[in-house]
């Protein structure tokens, strides 16, 4: 572009990728409000993966989703172990 700055270039593209952003989590709001089963997805009170990430999931991986089965593709929600803290053994 002619008469703009690198900088200005990308400060414009910030911008654009906040109002993404923004109007992301606006959709997910209104999802969270407006659809139970969606909001006991992210409660935890079911593990069946809402339809809103299957499609996102499928658009980002774009051809290769079909080499992927429905359970590869569903989130593991089991809840992680807790990992002891290593103690440090020194002198000071």
């Amino acid at each position: 572009m002619l008469g703009v700055s690198a900088c200005e270039r990308q400060s414009g593209a910030r911008t654009a990728g906040f109002r993404s952003d923004i109007a992301s989590f606006r959709r997910i709001l209104g999802m969270l409000r407006s659809d139970p089963k969606f909001l006991a997805f992210h409660e935890g009170r079911t593990a069946a993966l809402p339809e809103f990430y299957r499609h996102t999931g499928d658009r980002m991986l774009g051809r290769y989703a079909e080499l992927l089965s429905t359970a590869d593709r569903t989130p593991d929600l089991t809840p992680a172990a807790p990992q002891p803290h290593p103690v440090a053994i020194g002198k000071r």
